[in-house]
């Protein structure tokens, strides 16, 4: 088993930008009382509970995401993690464990706390390192504050992800190389960067379609990500992912195995589980009922479950793998779709390898994105799933 990720729902209020299920922390309160964390932390482990039969095999990492986890006091962190600890036992072999957090909350005192509950990997979600355009996201820390929390963060647990996104309205080549400038100064073990997506709810989305911002021109954005391979590329990270980067041997090895069809299991309100054959599922994104559910005396599951056919099994391992620098392996795509499906992906991809956007790997194990054609990786994919 990868591990288990924990969707923390809470923000103090909603980023412009984001499409994950969160709600406010007036809101919790004002739907389960002040001491909303303590009830979220017992429905939570309850779930576990319920689930254990899912865990066969050792959990190697933990995952607490959200929304913003680290507005849940740091006892509370603790003794969620102390909880799965204790219920899973023996199977409890987690050697990475990572929490998301803002920077304007990544003090001294806190990271202490977190890495004493437990925590050996942070992600800090800092976005940019210009002010304007952190104040156009709605985030709440200014680029000083970021730079401070990285560099505390590194000095005290060491293996430290920076969240960056590209593509910001008003955003310029300039202001974007200004901030890899900062980022590559304080040299992060990892490096997560997204070009900003007009997702379906977001106040950017609803921006956007009232002509109040504009959308950065497609050519700027592509230049944007050219830039950061480049510099990242000559900083000595590794390109693992289309949007990730590492130093050698740092790579993210929880959301590694969501790109490589390894189970895990989401506990929370709007977490999803997979079970690495080809069942999905998701819990509901309501808060309320989540808690009321886990905490009655006989709770029920509440998730939804999907059954992947054999077309959506392909179509993800072609999104997924193919997202990734290793690639496709051919060996086992035969084994599960068969040699007739390998055949026609090779003579598809084979249009991909003379425009150099795709290559097979030096022993002809694997297709992968070139370096060349990963400006093209989304046609390409979207291509060979044959969406």
């Amino acid at each position: 088993m990868a591990g288990i990720y924990i969707h923390i729902p809470f923000c103090e209020r909603k980023c412009l930008y984001c499409g994950f299920y969160s709600v406010s922390r007036r809101f919790a309160c004002s739907r389960l009382g002040e001491n909303f964390a303590a009830q979220y932390v017992k429905a939570l482990l309850r779930e576990l509970e319920q689930r254990l039969h899912e865990i066969a095999e050792p959990v190697l990492t933990l995952y607490i995401g959200g929304g913003t986890p680290t507005l849940m006091p740091a006892d509370m962190l603790k003794q969620l993690s102390d909880g799965i600890r204790e219920r899973i036992g023996a199977l409890w072999q987690v050697e990475e464990f990572t929490l998301e957090a803002n920077p304007e909350q990544a003090d001294g005192e806190a990271i202490t706390a977190w890495k004493a509950a437990g925590v050996n990997r942070l992600s800090l979600g800092v976005q940019s390192f210009s002010d304007p355009e952190l104040k156009v996201c709605g985030r709440r820390h200014s680029a000083a504050e970021a730079i401070a929390a990285a560099q505390t963060a590194i000095g005290e647990i060491g293996n430290v992800s920076l969240d960056l996104i590209f593509g910001l309205p008003g955003q310029s080549l300039a202001s974007w190389e200004s901030s890899l400038d900062k980022l590559i100064a304080i040299r992060p073990a990892h490096v997560s960067a997204y070009a900003l997506m007009y997702d379906e709810g977001t106040a950017f989305t609803r921006q956007l379609e009232a002509g109040t911002i504009k959308e950065t021109p497609d050519e700027t954005t592509e230049k944007m990500y050219q830039l950061l391979t480049e510099r990242l590329a000559e900083e000595g990270y590794e390109h693992y992912e289309v949007s990730n980067f590492s130093l050698p041997g740092l790579r993210s090895r929880h959301n590694s195995s969501y790109w490589t069809g390894v189970p895990y299991i989401g506990l929370g309100a709007g977490a999803h589980s997979y079970d690495g054959t080809r069942v999905r599922r998701a819990n509901p994104t309501d808060l309320e009922s989540y808690v009321k559910n886990f905490l009655a005396e006989v709770p029920n599951q509440i998730y939804s479950e999907e059954i992947l056919s054999d077309t959506e099994l392909r179509e993800e391992m072609i999104m997924t793998r193919l997202r990734t620098r290793e690639g496709l392996p051919l060996a086992l795509y035969a084994n599960m779709f068969g040699a007739e499906a390998r055949s026609v992906l090779e003579k598809d991809a084979a249009v991909w390898i003379k425009r150099g956007a795709v290559e097979y790997s030096s022993d002809r194990s694997h297709l992968r994105i070139a370096p060349a054609g990963v400006l093209l990786s989304d046609a390409v994919i979207l291509s060979l799933a044959n969406f």
